[in-house]
């Protein structure tokens, strides 16, 4: 009689586990997609703060013969990771004088780079007319300081 009981037990609980999965999979997989989306735009951010660094190093070097876009450009295109879209980053630079006793000593030498960053899973959504803000601004700026030619 213990053993009936036990049979039938388990026969009643044998799609408990598929159901379960079948609910708690769609959550997973959102929460999934939503870690690898942010971890790509945190990862990009990481690539416009380097490359705006690198440009105005380039910039505050006197033998520097390039621009500052032109060294930012290159440097996003072979890191930046973009799912096929073909936007280049806007570089913007800023040059203000260090004046001491009228003598222009220094110069600040400020690149701001913006980059606007399409997500992938909205992005997937847009393609079928609906807009979930597919796209995200990121920028970043830094500052080097080059020393006044006498």
């Amino acid at each position: 009689m213990r053993n009936l009981f036990k049979l039938k037990n388990q026969e009643s609980q044998r799609g408990v586990a598929a159901v379960e999965f079948a609910i708690v999979l769609p959550i997973l997989l959102i929460l999934l997609a939503g870690i690898i989306e942010f971890g790509l735009l945190l990862y990009n951010q990481q690539v416009i703060t380097t490359a705006a660094r690198e440009g105005s190093r380039a910039l505050a070097n006197p033998a520097n013969t390039q621009s500052a876009e032109s060294i930012v450009n290159a440097y996003c295109s072979e890191r930046l990771i973009t799912f096929g879209s073909n936007n280049d980053p806007s570089t913007d630079i800023v040059e203000v004088d260090i004046v001491i006793d009228g003598n222009i000593v220094a110069k600040d030498i400020t690149v701001n780079v913006t980059y606007e960053y399409g997500f992938l899973i909205p992005g997937i959504f847009s393609f079928y007319g609906l807009d979930f803000g597919t796209a995200y601004e990121l920028s970043s700026n830094a500052t080097m300081r080059k020393r006044a030619t006498n």
